[in-house]
């Protein structure tokens, strides 16, 4: 039985609107969640200087506890190593984590685009990001003009699905 109290399978397919959490690679999925949300639990952090890593939009999911702080410190190397096990295993189940590394001063420049779609469609991300797409090219032109290097690195991250707080279905990149 889990900390929050509960069937963490049954937890997680009505988070996430899941019929079935299943892998070949994972014996027991009940222990295997129970394991995974005690890790992330134990090192959740109140305090943003010790954070490591947010979960995206204060997405409430179905590993949390009642007090929930979104915010993970994850600084030792095994520790570190854990985290990606989890990462690894709850995308191979279905139920992908929602988080994001807490920004450095390293990060440059990150472009977060939304668009609100209807109750069951969204617009695919192939349509906006895909190099002979006007959006693309026109993205591609700006952010060349504002970061002049010639070795000018862009990487598109897709998490379009579902939005619970609107209730419709939203293209992220």
């Amino acid at each position: 039985m889990s900390a929050i109290g509960g069937d963490l399978v049954g937890r997680a397919k009505k988070f996430r609107a899941a019929t079935k959490i299943e892998h070949h690679s994972v014996a027991n999925v009940g222990e295997a969640l129970e394991r995974w949300s005690k890790f992330l639990q134990e090192h959740e952090t109140t305090s943003r200087n010790d954070c490591t890593h947010l979960v995206f939009d204060n997405y409430i999911d179905w590993w949390m506890g009642e007090k929930r702080s979104f915010c993970l410190a994850i600084a030792e190397d095994n520790t570190l190593e854990k985290l990606y096990a989890c990462i690894s295993q709850l995308y191979d189940l279905g139920i992908p984590l929602t988080l994001q590394e807490k920004q450095t001063p390293q990060v440059r420049f990150a472009q977060d685009i939304e668009i609100w779609g209807l109750r069951d469609t969204a617009v695919q991300v192939e349509e906006l990001m895909s190099p002979e797409r006007s959006f693309a090219r026109l993205l591609g032109k700006i952010m060349g003009e504002i970061f002049k290097k010639e070795s000018l690195d862009a990487m598109v991250f897709d998490s379009t699905g579902y939005s619970r707080t609107k209730g419709v279905m939203k293209t992220s990149v």
